[in-house]
């Protein structure tokens, strides 16, 4: 999807769907967001992150109003070592990355599978 620049929540939905919390692929991270809270994932405030927590930051103006608009990238948290971290597509480098939850401008919600 544009040559990987705009694949975030394909990337994180596609996960998901080989984890088999998810039936398909999305591609866009607000359907992803009103997809798992249809599943009865819930928003929780981490620390503590736990695996698979889906975490959306606030990272551009989609909606062109002036402002930055939350759930407008996404990750899926993993443990590397003894760190969490944020498999996310980057858009520079046009594939997934692992990046700190707080590495971009705002966290916007995490998502958590209901046990």
């Amino acid at each position: 999807m544009n040559f990987g620049r705009k694949a975030c929540a394909q990337v994180v939905s596609t996960a998901l769907k080989a984890a088999g919390a998810l039936e398909k692929v999305t591609l866009n991270v607000r359907d992803l967001v009103k997809t798992l809270k249809g599943k009865g994932w819930a928003e929780v405030t981490p620390p503590p992150f736990k695996e698979g927590d889906v975490i959306t930051w606030a990272t551009y103006d989609w909606n062109g109003d002036g402002k930055i608009d939350p759930d407008t990238h996404v990750g899926i948290m993993v443990k590397d070592g003894g760190t969490f971290k944020a498999m996310n597509n980057s858009s520079s480098l046009k594939k997934p990355q692992m990046t700190s939850p707080y590495a971009f401008k705002r966290v916007s919600r995490v998502l958590r599978k209901a046990a």
